[in-house]
């Protein structure tokens, strides 16, 4: 499943509305700028992550 955005500043918002943490937030908004770099178009695939995977540790 996808989510469209008709904007980069819709797609953010609405990415720092429902990321779970911080490091969801960078991960979506990293696939939102490979999406458009690539299609030109503004969206995401919604994945759920586990957020064990997903939990950025700096001593890692």
């Amino acid at each position: 499943m996808s989510r469209e955005f008709k904007s980069h500043a819709e797609a953010i918002q609405w990415i720092a509305r429902n990321a779970e943490t911080e490091s969801h937030f960078e991960i979506l908004k990293d696939e939102l700028e490979f999406n458009h770099t690539y299609t030109g178009e503004y969206f995401i695939n919604l994945l759920l992550l586990d957020n064990d995977v997903a939990f950025y540790s700096e001593a890692a």
